[in-house]
């Protein structure tokens, strides 16, 4: 099972995130988002990765020269796009990524299409709506050619078993879940977050 903790901005969530053995770390460049950072933040929160711990940047609807200039400073291991941005434009970067989608009642799985060329896809529950259908993931994983199908939006410590049970994703992408509130992580959340993955089946 793989585990991100997203929304990362204290040198100490980040560190404690790595040595709990998560695969990645995501910071995220969205200036509308309650956890944003800076490129001068990362430079400094990067340090504290270590071991296999990945380093993850996200955007939405971006300005790619300027994607290509913090990837290329901070060297992330992985991009991810969480907007409306087309595949021609993120794979000119050259770079690995993940593509999430929100995923409403009147989702379109033709959307998954075009980005076949994904690390992997990201389904995330639209702002305030249900969680992502079970159904939904394996239709997506059926049509990723890994099959790698991340599962986000509204997972939790108390909902999280059932939640894998349910659906079988590749991975996991938390944030709130694991927080004290916005910008603040929960290391005994994170620590059970992490537990229960790695014991489920």
């Amino acid at each position: 099972m793989w585990i991100k903790f997203c929304g990362m901005v204290r040198e100490e969530d980040v560190e404690a995130a790595c040595g709990l053995g998560v695969d990645a770390v995501g910071f995220i460049f969205v200036p509308s988002s309650s956890r944003v950072v800076k490129l001068d933040d990362v430079h400094y929160l990067r340090g504290q990765t270590r071991g296999h711990c990945k380093k993850v940047a996200v955007f939405q609807n971006p300005d790619m020269s300027e994607v290509k200039e913090i990837a290329d400073e901070l060297e992330f291991d992985l991009l991810q796009f969480h907007g409306e941005e087309a595949a021609e434009e993120i794979e000119r970067l050259q770079h690995t990524y993940i593509k999430a989608f929100r995923i409403g009642s009147d989702f379109d799985v033709n959307k998954f299409l075009p980005f076949k060329n994904a690390h992997a896809w990201l389904l995330d529950s639209v702002k305030s709506g249900p969680l992502v259908p079970a159904e939904l993931v394996q239709r997506a994983m059926d049509l990723h050619p890994q099959g790698r199908v991340i599962l986000a939006g509204g997972l939790t410590i108390e909902n999280l078993h059932s939640r894998l049970t349910e659906c079988h994703p590749y991975g996991v992408d938390v944030a709130r879940g694991v927080e004290e509130h916005p910008r603040v992580k929960n290391f005994k959340k994170m620590k059970e977050f992490v537990r229960v993955c790695r014991d489920y089946k």
